[in-house]
């Protein structure tokens, strides 16, 4: 069932954005179409819908980056100039957009403007300004402080009282808790809350249905750049959600091939790095093993160190009983590792290339050494073929890869690694930001890569794809392998306890086995 915009807003509520028909076409693509949007003053509208569904075509025309071919914003009933109204509506993207070298103060008067005396920065008034922003969002953070000292999480509070602190009345938050620790999620919520009690809009972007039904007060559907839902939260429910996000219900076609009894592909022996190990374990082939824990368990060091990107102290490593050199990540790569990191723009993605140059990025993917060449066109050729395979839309090798949504860039990662052909691919939360259908495609391809004889590792904050894809779970804490959990007895609920247990040796049920330290 779809409704129109006037089932979003309560009776009397005042809006503080309405967009009415708005369009955009790209060549023969018809990104938006005549959507229409109501989003009352003080509320958290949630926008919804697949990759590729319109979203981020719509926040783009928010943020003035393309124009809209026709239709109109309104804020607060009036035509939305970008130069008059630059601070009425503020993004905080994925990315977040701080400089990790300069401090909070720093990263938010770059925002707000640096206060001058005598044509030279007062650092003191700079540093007070930062504090007046953080006052009502997050008061412990020190302004002084570099933000590649922060924690994600509090990355994302310096990022919202900036965005807050020019003034703005609405903002647009793009999947704010994609690398979030869930323990910190609530942390985030209460923040979003107290600035809808002052009056704050929001449109929050975002493939989290727990997350929507907790936090929205309204929500927006978007399926082929058209509306396909509208409506308050309340009168909605996951299963209708789903359904209007996909224009079917979603069945989960993913199966887990059964768990292999081969000899084992990669081997890690008492590998021990900085505050990690000693560390040890096997993955075998066509096997697809878990990696989980709190924030700082370890398990994310463990996966740097493996493709060469952090020191390892200590111990063994052998892919096919073959010690791995690995003092960097190529030669990691040329023993037969591959690895997909948790921030996909800054690891994976070449931003300014085109789909097909992406998925050449790596000299491997080409052919079997630095110097193999391709022509162009066949290139282009393999690159259609390769995103007919993953399911690539729009699947145009030429296109800017910033022209795909997340999940569909994630595709294009996930093919440049499977020409690769690792004995050994190592994931770290590749469903991140990512909706519910090309979650379903990204976990085929994954099964199809186990059914091809690989392994596969895989780190997650998302216990619930660890609980349906894995087929078992090292649970870390404290920089060591505290438990496992085996196939019999994975569930959400039980990799969730394992992780937040403080001794896991105190765990129920027998499958869930405590690793001696």
């Amino acid at each position: 069932m779809t409704t129109g915009p006037a089932h979003l807003a309560d009776a009397g509520a005042s809006d503080a954005m309405t967009i009415r028909g708005l369009y955009k076409a790209f060549g023969a693509t018809k990104a938006v179409q005549n959507v229409d949007l109501t989003l009352p003053r003080g509320e958290i509208l949630a926008l919804l819908g697949q990759n590729g569904a319109g979203k981020s075509t719509l926040v783009k025309i928010l943020a003035g980056v393309i124009s809209a071919d026709s239709g109109e914003v309104l804020l607060d009933g009036k035509p939305y100039d970008l130069r008059r109204d630059r601070h009425a509506i503020a993004f905080v993207h994925q990315d977040l957009g701080l400089i990790e070298w300069m401090t909070v103060a720093e990263n938010i008067a770059l925002a707000q403007g640096f206060t001058r005396r005598f044509g030279l920065i007062d650092w003191s008034s700079v540093e007070e300004q930062a504090r007046r922003s953080l006052h009502d969002i997050a008061p412990a953070i020190d302004p002084r402080k570099r933000v590649s000292d922060l924690s994600r999480t509090e990355k994302s509070l310096v990022a919202i009282a900036r965005a807050v602190g020019v003034g703005a009345s609405i903002l647009v938050l793009d999947e704010p808790t994609a690398s979030l620790p869930k323990d910190d999620v609530e942390v985030l919520f209460s923040v979003l809350r107290g600035l809808k009690r002052r009056g704050v809009s929001m449109i929050y972007v975002s493939h989290r249905l727990d997350e929507i039904f907790a936090i929205s007060d309204c929500l927006l559907v978007l399926r082929d750049g058209r509306v396909a839902d509208a409506r308050r939260t309340a009168q909605s429910n996951p299963k209708s959600l789903v359904g209007a996000i996909m224009g079917r219900a979603l069945e989960n076609t993913f199966e887990l091939p059964p768990p292999p009894t081969s000899d084992a592909v990669l081997e890690c022996r008492d590998i021990t790095g900085e505050n990690v190990g000693p560390v040890s374990f096997a993955v075998r082939r066509g096997e697809i093993v878990g990696l989980v824990g709190l924030r700082g368990a370890g398990h994310e060091i463990v996966s740097r160190i493996l493709i060469g990107d952090e020191p390892k102290v200590a111990g063994a490593i052998t892919i096919h009983g073959k010690p791995l050199d690995h003092a960097s990540p190529s030669r990691a790569i040329a023993g037969g590792l591959g690895m997909i990191g948790a921030d996909r723009l800054a690891e994976s993605v070449a931003r300014g290339l085109s789909i097909r140059e992406n998925m050449y990025l790596n000299p491997l993917a080409v052919g079997s050494h630095l110097f193999s060449w391709r022509s162009p066109d066949v290139e282009t050729d393999e690159c259609r073929e390769a995103g007919r395979h993953v399911g690539l839309v729009p699947n145009e090798p030429e296109a800017p890869i910033e022209s795909l949504s997340g999940g569909n860039q994630q595709k294009v990662v996930l093919s440049r690694w499977i020409r690769i052909a690792p004995d050994v691919l190592i994931l770290e939360d590749p469903t991140a930001g990512v909706d519910v259908g090309a979650k379903n495609e990204i976990y085929r391809l994954l099964a199809r890569q186990l059914e091809a004889g690989r392994a596969i590792l895989l780190i997650s904050t998302d216990f619930e794809e660890v609980a349906a894809i894995c087929h078992r779970a090292l649970v870390f804490r404290g920089g060591q392998i505290e438990s496992e959990i085996d196939r019999d007895a994975m569930s959400v609920e039980a990799v969730t306890l394992a992780s937040s247990m403080a001794d896991s040796s105190s765990s129920s049920g027998a499958s869930i086995q405590a690793r001696g330290r």
